[in-house]
C-alpha cells in the first residue's frame, strides 16, 4: 500500500498540480522502496499509483468526446508504463541507488523515440515553475530529471544539505533576458473529434497564423500543435514564408 500512495503522491507534485517543491519527498522514499526482495511488486504498485493520477485527465477527455468507453485504449498504455517501473525497480533492486537514478533518466529519454513516443511523466517537470528550470537549456528536461533525482537521492541518504540546493533552484531569480528573436505560438482550440470527422482545421490555423504575423511581423518561428494538420500545403508555405515552422505531422 505504501508504494501505491507514494506513486500517487509523486504524481500529485507534477503538472497540472503546483506542488513541485515537494516532489523530492515521495521520490526519496521510492528510491528506498525499489530495492531488495519484492522490488518488482513495489515498483508495479508505485507505477500504478503514479500513472493513474498523472494521466487521469487523458481518459476523461476521451470519455467526454467518444462516450463512456473512451477510456478503454488507455488501459494497455498505463499497464505498459507500470510494467516499465516494475522492471526498473527489479533490475536495480540489488544495486546502488545511483544506478537506479541513471537508468530512470535513460528510461525517460528512451520514451521520446518511435511512433509510440510518450514524453509525459518526466520527473524534470517538477521544476516547471522553478527558476532552476533554466538548466534545461543545457540538457533538456532530462537534465532537470537528473537534478530532481539526485536531490532525492541525497535526501534518501540523509544528506540534509541538499535541501539548501533544492531551495536555491526555487528561490534564485532568473537571469535578465533581452530577446532579439520572436516566436508565434498558434493554438486553434479545435475539438479533436471534428478533425476525425473531416473538419478543416488547417484553414483555422492558417487564418490565425496570418492574423498573428500581421500583428507580429518580426516573428522568426511559427509553432503549431501536434496533429494540427495532416500534411503541408502551398497555402502554408505562402503564409509562413521563409520563417522556421514547427508542427507535428503523421507520415
Amino acid at each position: 500500500m505504501l508504494p501505491l500512495l507514494l506513486g500517487m503522491s509523486l504524481a500529485a507534485t507534477l503538472l497540472p498540480f503546483h506542488l513541485g517543491p515537494l516532489s523530492i519527498v515521495p521520490l526519496a522514499l521510492l528510491l528506498g522502496q525499489f530495492r531488495g526482495r519484492g522490488a518488482f511488486k513495489r515498483g508495479m504498485m508505485a507505477g500504478l499509483g503514479f500513472w493513474i493520477v498523472h494521466l487521469i485527465w487523458l481518459p476523461q477527455s476521451f470519455v467526454h468526446m467518444f462516450g463512456p468507453w473512451g477510456w478503454l485504449p488507455f488501459v494497455p498504455l498505463i499497464l505498459a508504463e507500470v510494467l516499465l517501473w516494475a522492471l526498473l525497480a527489479h533490475l536495480t533492486r540489488n544495486t546502488s541507488r545511483l544506478v537506479l537514478v541513471g537508468l530512470w533518466v535513460v528510461l525517460e529519454y528512451l520514451h521520446t523515440f518511435g511512433v509510440m513516443a510518450f514524453p509525459w511523466g518526466d520527473l524534470g517537470y517538477a521544476l516547471t515553475f522553478a527558476p532552476g528550470r533554466i538548466l534545461a537549456a543545457a540538457g533538456g528536461v532530462w537534465l532537470l530529471s537528473l537534478v530532481v533525482l539526485m536531490v532525492a537521492y541525497g535526501l534518501y541518504r540523509r544528506r540534509w544539505w541538499v535541501i539548501a540546493l533544492w531551495a536555491l533552484l526555487w528561490l534564485l531569480p532568473l537571469p535578465a533576458n533581452y530577446p532579439n528573436r520572436y516566436a508565434l505560438l498558434v493554438q486553434g482550440n479545435i475539438n479533436p473529434l471534428s478533425k476525425v470527422q473531416g473538419g478543416d482545421a488547417g484553414q483555422r490555423y492558417l487564418g490565425l497564423t496570418g492574423v498573428g504575423l500581421e500583428v507580429f511581423p518580426k516573428t522568426d518561428l511559427v509553432i503549431w500543435p501536434e496533429t494540427a494538420i495532416s500534411h503541408l500545403t502551398a497555402a502554408t508555405d505562402s503564409i509562413v514564408g521563409n520563417r522556421r515552422f514547427v508542427t507535428g505531422i503523421s507520415y
